[in-house]
């Protein structure tokens, strides 16, 4: 007797396992951001430096650091339902921690336990459009679990500076471990269970890493991919008001409407990226040559605040919003350069780029602004923070001339990727 065939899944079944994967990409990116808006709070209460804070803040990638390998790992051993599930669990108990932490020492623990926590979101999302979406649509999937993040950035930004205004740091992190044990139970309900791989098989997925690191693709394109999103998230998650303020010469009651706009494009970005590119694409352009192009122009938009232009205007800001996160793009290239069984490993093997990048930028700003502040003295307070953008800039055109340098050394099927 023959096997009746299964039944196409229904939109319904296809929409709800996607709510706590764009649940986990919002708070990844709102967890990391939230300091932006609370660490004048946290400083304050704490009486923190400011190179403590750029530290406190980084421990977030940091963690994420150690983690992110043995989360593919884990991922392919107990399914996402499992994975994402233990993530909110986690990053929501830390959440809660942090609140009531009273000691920097217990601030830094809790922050890096939410990096832990938060560090596998986008692949454990991706992994469930692999699992549950048809094929045409994993791409539209994918640009929608990305725009979570995008509403993370809008978040943590002027809502979350007027909130903070109003009730504080604390309450803040109240609400957000709140609602992460709550999206911990929509992931355990709607997520779909997957059988464990054989120890062969993990065996194999060790051998597979190599071959992502050892790819002529990934050793041009992931540098400079890794650090534009690094310095973004950077700017984004600790120095874009403190640079707005004392290098753009902004007043408090105009940060908070320019943090808004920066956050909106960021969203915007995020959302038409891909989209973008595939549109370039028809036209003839390659996706590596989209991608090159637009982080050429972030790292100009980039300069022109080291130069003190523009520092504190809406376009600038604006430009530099929408195309910080123009390294995602990495992401279908992959797909495309490597084999499906491939990919688990090549987004944990980007995503460990990307974070230890962050955090090094993260935590090194405000050391360079201090150091700043000794050597050149109090006459021009922006040429710390210019410094310290001066050097951030620099490595993204280190990445970028990396990826020319690079270029005679790939083969041919290489160069059409």
């Amino acid at each position: 007797m023959l096997k009746p065939p299964e039944p196409r899944p229904t939109r319904l079944r296809m929409i709800l396992p996607m709510v706590p994967c764009i649940a986990g990409y919002f708070f990844s990116y709102f967890l990391r951001n939230a300091n932006l808006a609370t660490a004048d709070g946290i400083s304050a209460s704490m009486s923190l430096s400011t190179s403590v804070m750029g530290l406190l803040t980084a421990a977030y990638f940091l963690a994420a650091t150690f983690i992110i390998l043995p989360l593919g790992f884990l991922l392919d051993r107990y399914g996402p339902r499992v994975l994402l599930t233990s993530e909110f669990l986690l990053s929501g108990t830390a959440a809660l921690f942090f609140a009531r932490s009273e000691t920097l020492l217990e601030l830094i623990i809790w922050r890096a336990v939410m990096g832990i926590g938060m560090s596998g979101a986008l692949i454990t999302g991706v992994t469930v459009v692999a699992m549950t979406i048809p094929p045409h649509r994993r791409a539209t999937w994918n640009g929608i679990i990305l725009a979570g993040g995008g509403l993370g950035i809008i978040a943590s930004g002027a809502p979350t500076v007027a909130f903070v205004a109003e009730w504080g740091w604390r309450a803040l992190f109240l609400l957000a471990g709140t609602a992460c044990l709550m999206v911990a139970c929509l992931a355990l309900a709607l997520l779909p269970r997957r059988s464990a791989s054989s120890i062969h098989m993990r065996r194999r997925k060790l051998r597979d890493l190599k071959e992502v690191y050892r790819s002529p693709l990934f050793q041009r394109l992931a540098p400079l991919c890794s650090l534009t999103l690094a310095c973004f998230f950077s700017l984004s998650g600790l120095w874009a008001i403190p640079v707005m303020r004392d290098v753009g010469g902004l007043s408090p009651a105009e940060i908070p409407p320019l943090v808004f706009a920066y956050s909106v494009a960021s969203f915007v970005g995020l959302l038409l990226a891909g989209s973008l590119s595939d549109y370039l694409q028809r036209l003839g352009a390659s996706d590596q040559a989209v991608v090159v192009t637009l982080a050429t122009l972030l790292i100009v938009s980039q300069s022109m605040l080291v130069l003190g232009w523009g520092a504190g205007s809406y376009p600038l800001w604006i430009v530099i919003g929408s195309l910080g996160n123009i390294g995602t793009l990495i992401y279908p290239i992959l797909t495309r350069h490597f084999d499906a069984s491939l990919l688990g490993r090549a987004f944990s093997a980007f995503s460990l780029f990307n974070f230890i990048g962050t955090f090094t930028i993260q935590s090194s700003f405000g050391m360079v602004v201090e150091f700043g502040q000794h050597a050149m003295g109090s006459d021009d307070p922006t040429r710390p923070y210019r410094l310290a953008l001066g050097a951030m800039v620099t490595l993204q055109l280190a990445a970028l001339l990396w990826y020319h340098a690079r270029r005679p050394r790939m083969a041919a099927g290489d160069l059409d990727d």
